[in-house]
């Protein structure tokens, strides 16, 4: 998912009005101290701007005024400027125009005045986290956390000392798995396991371990757990893949769920895609012929052992099932994905099961198939493609 720049453009012409926000430049009376700001052909010095960092902050070129300052006038005027808007910081982070300088201005204060600046803002990280605007402020909360992590790493800390990752952790843990499942938060939770320690991510994990069925079925939430099954082995991420193991069954049968088994069955360890294949035995006919499990049935049978592959084969050459099988629009594929991993003896053994069902057809197609042969494009083409960012891909 591609970020929005963090700043507005340096160089975007004067003040826009917009709905809602209407620049302050357009409605100030003459004898308003703010009209001669905009008025200045140069950004006018910083004195002139504290006292009005909140009206500022609200408006598109009052925010740029003040960025520059930032840039400009060096950690004196970012601890002027954090003091002053101590009492609203909480507005600007989730504001069209202030959540930008809420960004400047956490990478311009000092590591113990954005714990400060954190623990003015915690009460409201979670609703932040949920805004268009305000996940951008979190998010960016976040890198500057992993930031400070390094830095105290560097030298052995005061572990009774509260650092900002650790107010952000506790402040978002008791809503983590809503996180997960929505539009703008889940992007936060990703951004906790790309940037902080296993110390500080480990409450997503539980989190979503807790509410494993909820989050996999959900757009966002199987984005979240892909991001969570990438991480290093842990304790916590041993958990939460085998809660998803223990509703795998029902998992791969959803829209959503189906891709979080698949990536199990990609990156985990042996002894758990094992588990997830054991778990079919015996229902692998009924999950060919569904749209979303086929394809996971797909990926079982080329990652199971021998004596379950040998299972698998036997169900699917059943006699009174391998018909439906070879002319279902979904269980064509597994038949055929099974003819590929077979031994030469279980494919002898699979094409005589299909032998009093084949039927003359167009060279290089098979029954049940569109088109020609299975490279071409349609549903074979469109098959089976990890959801990893928000697009949904599948068969039919």
């Amino acid at each position: 998912n591609a970020r929005r720049p963090l700043y507005l453009p340096q160089d975007s012409s004067a003040a826009t009005t917009t709905p809602g926000n209407t620049s302050p430049g357009s409605t100030t009376s003459p004898n308003d101290p703010i009209a001669s700001l905009y008025k200045s052909t140069q950004r006018p010095p910083l004195e002139a701007l504290l006292g009005h960092v909140r009206r500022l902050s609200r408006d598109q070129l009052g925010c740029r005024l003040l960025q520059q300052a930032l840039d400009e006038e060096g950690s004196a005027a970012a601890t002027m400027i954090l003091n002053e808007g101590l009492s609203f910081w909480e507005e600007a982070m989730v504001d069209p125009f202030g959540n930008y300088l809420f960004q400047k201005i956490l990478e311009k204060i000092t590591r113990d005045e954005r714990i400060m600046l954190m623990n003015t803002v915690s009460s409201r990280l979670v609703s932040a986290s949920l805004n268009l605007h305000g996940t951008r402020s979190v998010q960016k909360l976040v890198e500057l956390c992993a930031i400070d992590e390094a830095s105290r790493n560097a030298v052995p800390p005061n572990s009774s000392e509260p650092t900002a990752a650790s107010i952000l952790t506790r402040a978002l843990a008791p809503a983590a798995a809503r996180l997960c499942i929505d539009s703008h938060g889940n992007h936060v939770i990703q951004r906790i396991l790309l940037k902080l320690s296993y110390h500080h991510s480990r409450f997503v994990f539980e989190a979503v371990a807790a509410s494993v069925g909820d989050v996999a079925r959900h757009r966002h939430g199987c984005c979240v757990i892909q991001r969570c099954l990438d991480s290093p082995p842990t304790k916590a991420r041993s958990q939460l893949v085998l809660r998803i193991v223990e509703k795998a069954l029902e998992l791969m049968q959803d829209a959503y769920g189906n891709y979080v088994v698949q990536y199990v069955l990609d990156v985990c360890g042996d002894e758990d895609v094992y588990a997830v294949c054991e778990s079919v035995v015996g229902k692998v006919n009924l999950l060919a012929i569904q749209k979303f499990s086929s394809n996971v049935m797909e990926k079982c049978l080329e990652r199971c052992t021998d004596d379950i592959k040998e299972l698998y084969l036997v169900e699917i050459g059943d006699p009174e099932h391998i018909r439906e099988l070879m002319m279902d629009p979904f269980g064509n594929y597994v038949v055929q994905r099974a003819l590929a991993v077979a031994s030469h003896d279980q494919a002898v053994r699979l094409v005589e099961a299909m032998r009093p069902h084949l039927v003359a057809n167009p060279p290089g197609t098979f029954p049940g198939q569109r088109g020609g042969g299975g490279g071409g494009g349609g549903e074979d083409a469109s098959r089976a493609s990890y959801h990893t960012s928000g697009s949904y891909h599948t068969s039919g």
